[in-house]
Order: C-alpha cells, then sequence, then structure tokens
C-alpha cells in the first residue's frame, strides 16, 4: 500500500509542475499513446481480419471434408446394400443390379423378404411388362407387411420406390438389413443400437484371444483387414493361415475378401479399396451389412 501511495503522490507532484509551466514552453508533440492507440486499433483489425479469414478457411475446409467424406459413405451404403440385397437373392436365382431401377416394380423387394423371414407375403404380379398399377400393387404389399412387423415407414410413399429415389430405397434397405440381424423379423422390438450392439458382441467374443484384434466398433476397428481373418480363421482354421495374415498389411484385406468370394461366393459387399482408405473412416452401416453375411456363411459352414 505505501509503494502505490508514493508512486500516486508523485504523479500528483508532477501534474502540478506541468500545470504551472506556460504552454509556450512545452514541446509540440502529438502524445505517444494517441498513436499507439491508433496503430493498436488498426492492428486489432488486421488481427481480427485475419483471424476470421482463417476461421472461414478452416471452415471451408471442413464442408469440403464433410461433403466428401458423406459422398464417400453414400457410395459405401450403395454397393454394400446392392450386393447384401443380392447375395441373398441369389439363394432362389434372382439378381440385383442396380436398387434405384431393378426395385422399382415391388417384385424383388417381395422375394427379399420372403427369403430373409420364410414367410409367404405374395406377389401380385409378376409379368415382364406391368402396369404402373400393378406394379403400385406390389410396393403397397411390401411396405404393408413392413408396417406389420412395426416398422416406421412414415414419410415414404410407394411412388419413392416407384420413381427408383434411391435415398428413400436405401433407407428401407438398410431398415431391413437391421432388423433382418435379429431372429425373427420384428422391427417393433429390433432398433438400430441393439441390432449393431448384438452384433459387436458376437464379433467380439469370436475374436476373443486373437493377438492385435481389438474389436471396439463398426468401422475402424475393421480397417485393417484383421478382424476378418480372426473371424475366418476361428472357423476355417484350414483355409488361412492367421500368423501369416498378421505379416501381410494392407494386402490381407484382398487376401481375406477373395478367400470369401471363392469359398462361400459371398458378393463382394465390401470393396477393400474403400476399406483402405486413410482419409475417411469404414462406413459403418455398411461394415454392419457384410458382416450379417459374414457371420451366416460361416456359421451356417460350421453346422454343415
Amino acid at each position: 500500500m505505501r509503494k502505490g501511495w508514493v508512486e500516486e503522490t508523485e504523479e500528483q507532484e508532477q501534474e502540478k509542475q506541468r500545470a504551472a509551466t506556460p504552454s509556450s514552453a512545452l514541446p509540440s508533440f502529438k502524445p505517444s499513446f494517441v498513436l499507439g492507440g491508433e496503430a493498436g486499433l488498426n492492428m486489432a483489425r488486421l488481427a481480427k481480419s485475419s483471424v476470421m479469414q482463417s476461421a472461414m478457411q478452416a471452415s471451408k475446409v471442413r464442408r469440403e471434408v464433410s461433403v466428401a467424406e458423406r459422398n464417400h459413405m453414400r457410395a459405401m451404403q450403395q454397393h454394400a446394400y446392392t450386393h447384401w440385397v443380392d447375395y441373398h437373392l441369389a439363394k432362389i436365382q434372382y439378381f440385383i443390379e442396380d436398387m434405384s431401377k431393378d426395385m422399382c416394380d415391388g417384385v424383388l423387394l417381395i422375394n427379399l423378404l420372403q427369403v430373409l423371414t420364410g414367410e409367404s407375403i405374395g406377389i401380385c404380379s409378376d409379368k415382364p411388362e406391368m402396369t404402373i398399377f400393378e406394379k403400385m400393387e406390389n410396393v403397397n404389399k411390401a411396405m404393408n407387411w413392413l408396417r406389420s412387423k412395426g416398422m416406421n415407414m412414415r414419410g415414404y410413399g410407394p411412388e419413392d420406390i416407384l420413381d427408383g429415389n434411391v435415398n428413400v430405397i436405401s433407407a428401407i434397405i438398410w431398415s431391413i438389413i437391421s432388423v433382418s440381424s435379429v431372429h425373427p423379423f420384428d422391427a417393433q422390438n429390433t432398433t438400430e443400437t441393439k441390432a449393431k450392439q448384438l452384433l459387436l458382441q458376437w464379433c467380439q467374443q469370436q475374436v476373443q484371444g486373437y493377438p492385435s484384434v481389438r474389436i471396439d466398433n463398426l468401422d475402424l476397428s475393421w480397417q485393417d483387414g484383421l478382424g476378418f481373418c480372426a473371424l475366418l480363421h476361428k472357423y476355417r482354421p484350414d483355409m488361412i493361415d492367421y500368423n501369416a495374415a498378421l505379416n501381410q498389411g494392407d494386402d490381407r484385406i484382398d487376401y481375406v475378401m477373395a478367400l470369401l468370394a471363392e469359398n462361400f461366393g459371398v458378393t463382394p459387399i465390401l470393396l477393400p479399396a474403400d476399406l483402405k482408405k486413410k482419409d475417411f473412416k469404414p462406413d459403418e452401416r455398411s461394415v454392419f451389412a457384410f458382416l450379417t453375411v459374414l457371420r451366416e456363411v460361416l456359421t451356417c459352414a460350421l453346422i454343415d
């Protein structure tokens, strides 16, 4: 307190001396604090402008990355869903190449549901050339059946499928994929979260004890391909050398996918190139779709 008081007193004394000095005797100058204030203000403006520009640039980069990642995700999903459907339809000698075109008459959608559940839904018309009303009747029948199983179809209409709306078709197929992963087919009691948790738990149980494999999720945990190798080795140790797979690097993904296609007829639901991309993590739903098929072929092979 004393020091502060002395400094205040000295400043007061200096002020008295300046007041007693004639104004003509004072040098003509602009106080430095004024210049400093203006310069500081300009510097603050420049700094603020620079920060805003950096923020805008960072935001633009994030948007570009977000758009690119979203496009990557959608491309993975469309590919995975198409081949997932194709895998199941092949059991009754039906095939699909393009969901936006091949699903629009309702025939493949009804057949898919019948294959997955074993229930008879019935197709209203399966002629090579159908009228719009016959197609509408098929689609309505499939959608009504899904509603009867508790699936939320709010916001989706038969015209979306008839028009080949790939976003709506993909959304419906994803719901079918997740619900059908739990038996019996019951959308009322099978949420997406529940389906993912059950599949993840199954994978974790199967790969337990395998070195260098840690399955925590349905995306990044599968990027190196070791999880797939461990699952295959668990059920078919004669088919793959797991120790050799540990040293294969990225090539192991191509290797295990080729083994699954050759020995089990698993269509390329996941593309190795999509799993290897370092800029984006694998799409969770696409990996889920593949794992449901992998679980089916491996457990069936064990029974056989």
